[in-house]
């Protein structure tokens, strides 16, 4: 597995506060992955991302974005290959209209107006707010503007995409959309991490999963590895199996199901194991 960012031992805090956001933090995310970082709220998730980013430096630790160690130095190449979507797209969206935030960083560096105006229009259509370029940020739906949030630091065009709760305030439909639109970055190569609070999100649409709990890795490793397991989640991560996986949990303490083998931590995998069950009643009934 190569990986495309690293931690190691890293510590962070506020100037103002004596308190430790960040504390031995280690882990790794895997190139051309969908990685989620998951945790309750003020486990340290934003700030973690942030320490990805660049935007705060630990005051211990290293961070190595594609094996370059981040540092003061190296911090205008590190931008480059990573792009952070803040959790609140009013904090991010400062521009009078959806086509100049598009533009902006593009502008910043100086390009030619054709390739602005040809790479916006792309990113544009392959998130299908084309049709929203000319209009004002105000007149946007929330999850409008969470879309032209993730396009403006597409434009840019980063290897690394982190996302701040991407499906916070987001109604169910909304939150389909965008979770299916970073499926479809990371089928085209990016490297995604996103945070959440919320287990089932994980399931579904993560690769790899890193618990933080109280500014710390917790657990580490595959959904298989991580998310499957009921002490380990409960016990060591603070958090509730997903729904479904519950729900299964239930049937068997109760002898409604045999057991099951691995846990069932979504729909889909719930309705295979269920099929199997069936299958081999009807089996059994026949013989």
């Amino acid at each position: 597995m190569r990986r495309a960012l690293a931690l190691f031992d890293v510590w962070f805090r506020y100037r103002s506060s004596e308190d430790w956001i960040l504390r031995g933090v280690s882990l790794q995310v895997p190139e051309n992955s969908i990685t989620c970082i998951l945790g309750v709220n003020g486990s340290g998730k934003s700030t973690l991302l942030k320490v990805m980013a660049g935007v705060h430096i630990p005051q211990r630790g290293v961070v190595e974005i594609f094996d370059i160690r981040l540092d003061r130095k190296s911090m205008s190449i590190v931008r480059d290959l990573v792009g952070l979507v803040l959790q609140d797209p009013d904090t991010q969206l400062l521009l009078p209209t959806v086509r100049e935030e598009l533009a902006i960083s593009l502008v910043m560096r100086g390009l030619p107006e054709s390739y602005i105006e040809s790479k916006v229009r792309d990113v544009a259509r392959r998130l299908g707010i084309e049709n929203l370029l000319d209009k004002s940020i105000e007149e946007l739906s929330y999850g409008q503007k969470k879309r032209v949030a993730i396009a403006s630091v597409l434009v840019s065009d980063p290897r690394i995409l982190l996302l701040d709760e991407p499906t916070l305030g987001l109604d169910p439909v909304s939150s389909i959309e965008v979770m299916e639109l970073i499926q479809e970055l990371a089928r085209h190569g990016k490297t995604i991490v996103f945070t959440t609070q919320d287990i089932d999100l994980a399931a579904l649409y993560a690769d790899y999963v890193i618990v933080l709990r109280d500014g710390k890795v917790v657990a580490e490793g595959t959904v298989d590895e991580v998310l499957r397991e009921p002490h380990i989640i409960r016990e060591k991560c603070g958090l509730r199996l997903t729904r479904i996986g519950h729900l299964f949990e239930l049937a068997k303490s109760k002898a409604i199901l045999p057991e099951v083998g691995k846990l069932p931590l979504t729909i889909s995998e719930a309705l295979r194991v269920l099929k199997e069950q069936l299958s081999s009643r009807l089996g059994q009934g026949l013989q």
